[in-house]
């Protein structure tokens, strides 16, 4: 697989009332990263917890398009399109992996503790 460079990709930024906004990222018709914020503080039966606007609930790249700054910029463009639109920004959880956590702390915002994992 050749590596395309991070100006090769395609984004999109939608928001969905009462869900959020969704990031996406493509190459040609292909999603290879996605990055999701909760939309309204309440109940969510879909996460089956409280949620708090703005909070990213899900944000991946496919290992073949990693390392390349999609992450980064999926955040970005959330964090842009939120800004011009009067959303809720989007926050890190505290609900993060180890290496959800490292890049946290690499594109900055506020850090919640992390929760205390039991797996």
């Amino acid at each position: 697989m050749s590596h395309r460079a991070l100006n090769e990709y395609q984004f999109e930024v939608k928001h969905w009332p009462h869900r959020g906004i969704t990031a996406l990222a493509k190459d040609g018709d292909r999603i290879v990263g996605q990055l999701h914020t909760h939309g309204s503080t309440g109940y969510d039966p879909d996460v089956g917890a409280r949620t708090r606007a703005g909070e990213v609930g899900y944000l991946d790249v496919d290992p073949g398009h990693q390392r390349r700054g999609i992450a980064t910029s999926l955040w970005q463009q959330a964090h842009d399109y939120a800004g011009k639109n009067d959303l809720a920004k989007p926050v890190h959880s505290k609900d993060r992996t180890a290496d959800g956590d490292a890049w946290a702390q690499k594109v900055g915002g506020s850090l919640p503790k992390l929760k205390k994992r039991t797996y």
